[in-house]
């Protein structure tokens, strides 16, 4: 009997914890490389590929996501969080967002459907224009 009351408090912890995340459940299926020189990060279950430059650290969770900013996400859904400093900006991916509220004064805003899935890319307005351009232009379908 008290073992079935601990899994039930179990379950329902970890239901909370991971309902409570503004991550994407797809973001820890991430895969971060390098190709030709820039970082890679890709996606199988949500189909995607993103280029970026080898500078940025990635964060799949609320707990790394910390670790990079001392703060928390200014949005849901995220499936992929990058932040560099030098210059000091950031970038979020956005899985199939519920919400529509993506701060247009504070982000750069890119709209893409892949297979299906709708990306956000939203774009810090602190990046320099040439890393905007090249971010934007490399958020690409994952070609298996």
């Amino acid at each position: 009997m008290v073992y079935v009351s601990r899994f039930y408090i179990l379950v329902f912890a970890t239901f909370i914890l991971t309902s409570c995340s503004n991550f994407h459940q797809y973001a820890g299926k991430n895969k971060v490389g390098s190709k030709d020189g820039y970082t890679q990060v890709s996606n199988k279950k949500a189909h995607f590929n993103s280029s970026t430059f080898g500078d940025f650290k990635f964060a799949k969770n609320n707990r790394q996501f910390k670790k990079l900013t001392n703060d928390t996400p200014l949005f849901r859904d995220i499936v992929v969080y990058a932040k560099t400093q030098n210059p000091d900006y950031d970038y979020y991916i956005l899985l199939n967002p519920e919400e529509e509220i993506f701060m247009e004064k504070q982000y750069f805003k890119k709209d893409t459907i892949i297979q299906n899935n709708r990306l956000v890319l939203l774009i810090s307005r602190k990046a320099p224009e040439s890393d905007k351009d090249f971010i934007f232009n490399h958020l690409t379908e994952l070609i298996d």
